[in-house]
């Protein structure tokens, strides 16, 4: 806080929106939440407040990992469907976003020091939740076509961990091809690689088309993460 001493000393003081445009700032990653109404937040709510949560009650010796089964049996399900992605509800991890679940991921994957190729321009906070993890971030260029694995091989061929964004990568929006898909699975599976795919952008995106098809689907599913 600051004080003045007299009325005199504030002359300086000028309005912080002065000269800003007469727009809103499009944030990356945020809605429009003027597209949702109030009676569309009431429906869910009501909705939500009436599902009988004493069955996602636990006893077993995890309770932390008790997940409403429908709620995960609806995620697997709809990955399936969406993006070719075939896991059961005991394989889905449900996780507060992305960072949270890049978090997670990471620490169970990595030894402080492991290399990790990252998209550049990429995710910030995805690098942050890998920092702090330990790792060693070795950024790898993205064209048209996607990451460009030659240059990731170049870079650091004994990376323990590659994040990518292959169905809409972020912030370029360019898809992924097959050819490069395959290039870059057969590196990670040769290699004893772990692949983490980020695909929250594509859950913007009306139709699930190629670009959108989960890495998992063509991949050893063993090495392969979805978030």
């Amino acid at each position: 806080m600051v004080v003045f001493a007299s009325p005199d000393e504030r002359s300086d003081i000028r309005d912080s929106n002065r000269g800003c445009p007469g727009y809103r700032f499009a944030h990356p990653g945020y809605d429009l939440l003027r597209c949702l109404t109030g009676e569309t937040w009431t429906t869910a709510a009501t909705r939500a407040s009436a599902y009988p949560w004493r069955e996602c009650t636990s006893t077993g010796p995890r309770p932390c990992h008790c997940i409403c089964p429908r709620l995960r049996s609806e995620i697997a399900n709809f990955l399936g469907s969406v993006r070719g992605l075939v896991c059961s509800p005991e394989e889905v991890v449900v996780t507060s976003g992305t960072s949270g679940a890049l978090d997670f991921c990471s620490r169970m994957i990595l030894d402080p020091g492991d290399e990790v190729w990252i998209e550049e321009p990429g995710f910030v906070e995805a690098r942050w939740a890998l920092t702090a993890a330990g790792a060693k971030l070795v950024p790898v260029p993205v064209d048209d076509k996607g990451l460009v694995v030659s240059e990731g091989v170049r870079r650091a061929p004994r990376a323990r961990l590659i994040v990518v964004t292959p169905s809409h990568q972020y912030p370029l929006g360019v898809s992924m091809g097959l050819e490069r898909r395959l290039e870059l699975l057969d590196w990670a599976n040769k290699n004893d690689i772990w692949v983490i795919e980020d695909a929250a952008p594509l859950l913007t995106r009306i139709a699930a088309c190629i670009g959108g098809a989960s890495l998992n689907a063509s991949s050893d599913p063993a090495k392969t993460l979805s978030c």
